[in-house]
């Protein structure tokens, strides 16, 4: 993701990487307060499980 943000010129890249986590974090919180079955609450925290996982591949 870091490789990508230097291609685009993204300054800043493992501050806002880590809010995003942050933010996925609190996904199950959200989403519930906002009416999701639970059932959705899962498929989409999968999706965010996919995107925690490339950003924890960051290079140092």
């Amino acid at each position: 993701m870091l490789t990508a943000a230097d291609q685009f010129g993204i300054p800043d890249a493992p501050a806002i990487l880590e809010q995003v986590r942050d933010a996925l974090g609190d996904w199950h919180t959200f989403a519930k307060k906002a009416g999701l079955t639970q059932q959705n609450r899962d498929n989409v925290a999968k999706s965010f499980n996919l995107i925690k996982s490339s950003s924890n591949q960051l290079r140092p």
